[in-house]
């Protein structure tokens, strides 16, 4: 029975030794590297140097040929570079799958990072509830070169990385992994040229990690062909004050630009944004929910205001809407307290429910809206309108209005005054229903339909 043991033992030995065997392999510029290599899977691992030290520039190949067959680079191990305080420059290649925990840490003359690998789904290891990151405090890392065909940058692969000023990603990137740039304290400038990203943070046991929280950067540059911005995509960004949506965005997620203490002024040019929030067990957590934020501009060739998308923006006190405007979603403004007064432009023909509402300053509005046909959204059958306000007092038509939608004022309890300019022609259902203080009304002589129920509740109607 020993004996079999013994043979036994002597066969797995042997099959190991055959699967997984180390090696030295020349790179282009006849660089020693040394590997691990997987034959029943036909890839190689960079390992550690057992003797000397990695320096200077390190190009590690896609591929390397042994014994007259070739192996694809997937794997840089642990601490593969861990400690080569000589090592000036790497070069990560395509074919990189996995780069394990630490493998760069202490590499304190290393300065530029070529990172070309496609889909990189992980720069760390994870021991023990602690995060080992690949490249864990590379403080000297001063320039980092994202290849163009790149589509994930992993998760807390370059956390504490403070030399970094400036980062580009490329258009081709899916996802950015949580942490990924957490602690690059020099980090000002991100040209973000991501077509479709859809993936900026991690989430474990509840906690979200944005890929860029508590970076300093003050200069957020968008490519032009930039369509989505992730959830939580520059949450924490605290030193943001100026926010640029290109055109070209048709998506803002949820909380992307959340708790940016800092960001006062949003210049908003997605002429078709559709989504601007996202839904997680019932619970908006819309794109810009910011008490700092004072100015929101909408370009001209704006022609969709997303539903939610500055929900709760308490210190909004300027909101400038271009006459290309046709709609302006349920929620989009709900509870931004400091705005006084806004403008509707002419070309306004949908406001959703709760647009304005709950925005407990806002006494006037401009509604030169011609013809508006919905201000009101349907919630399990019953009316929720847009500006449905406690604090309005004042509505001012304008000369070419020539419709005052169903519900549109409906339960502004402190409405005084209103006069109805001669072009109108129709005035809606429960137009002004429960308009409590609403105490005298110019009707032109030539309208053409009353709504029923139009003027019900305002009790206090004198003329």
């Amino acid at each position: 029975m020993k004996v079999i043991k013994i043979y036994f033992t002597l066969l797995l030995l042997l099959v190991a030794s055959y699967l997984s065997a180390s090696i030295t392999v020349k790179n282009a510029q006849g660089v020693d590297i040394y590997y691990e290599i997987n034959d029943s899977l036909n890839y190689a691992m960079v390992t550690k140097s057992p003797g000397t030290s990695y320096e200077g520039v390190i190009n590690i190949p896609e591929a390397i040929s042994y014994n007259g067959k070739q192996y694809a680079v997937r794997i840089i191990q642990d601490n593969a570079f861990r400690g080569c305080m000589n090592l000036t420059e790497v070069t990560i290649p395509k074919s990189i799958t996995r780069i394990g925990g630490h493998a760069f840490k202490g590499c304190y003359g290393l300065r530029t990072v070529n990172f070309n690998a496609v889909s990189c789904a992980s720069a760390c290891t994870k021991q023990n509830g602690k995060i080992l990151s690949a490249f864990e405090d590379c403080k000297t890392i001063s320039h980092l070169n994202f290849g163009g065909d790149v589509m994930i940058i992993p998760e807390y692969a370059f956390w504490g990385c403070e030399g970094i000023s400036e980062v580009t990603i490329p258009q081709h990137v899916k996802e950015i992994g949580g942490g990924a740039f957490i602690e690059c304290a020099s980090l000002t400038t991100l040209n973000f040229n991501a077509q479709e990203c859809t993936s900026m943070s991690v989430q474990d046991k509840g906690r979200i990690t944005p890929a860029f929280i508590s970076t300093p950067i003050s200069n957020l540059n968008f490519g032009p062909f930039v369509s989505i911005i992730p959830d939580y995509a520059f949450f924490g960004c605290n030193s943001l004050t100026t926010v640029t949506i290109p055109e070209t965005v048709t998506k803002i997620g949820g909380g992307a630009f959340l708790n940016c203490k800092n960001l006062t002024s949003v210049i908003f040019n997605a002429s078709n944004c559709r989504l601007a929030h996202s839904v997680y067990n019932d619970n908006i957590t819309p794109s810009f929910n910011n008490p700092a934020i004072t100015s929101v501009k909408f370009g001209s060739q704006v022609t969709n205001i997303p539903s939610y998308i500055f929900w709760g923006c308490k210190g909004i006190t300027d909101i400038i809407f271009e006459a290309s405007i046709e709609n302006i979603g349920q929620g989009a403004f709900f509870g931004c307290t400091s705005l006084r007064q806004i403008t509707i432009p002419e070309s306004v023909k949908s406001i959703g429910g709760r647009a304005f509402a709950n925005c407990s300053n806002l006494n006037t509005i401009y509604f030169n809206a011609v013809n508006c046909v919905n201000v009101v959204t349907f919630e399990n059958e019953n009316p929720v309108p847009a500006f449905e306000n406690p604090a309005l007092t004042t509505v001012v038509f304008g000369g070419s209005v020539e419709r005052i939608p169903d519900h549109a004022f409906s339960k502004c309890s402190s409405l005084i005054s209103i006069t109805i300019p001669d072009s109108i022609e129709y005035i809606g259902y429960k137009a002004f229903y429960g308009c409590k203080t609403l105490k005298e009304i110019t009707i032109p002589k030539d309208i053409k339909s009353i709504g029923g129920l139009a003027f019900a509740g305002c009790n206090n109607l004198l003329t």
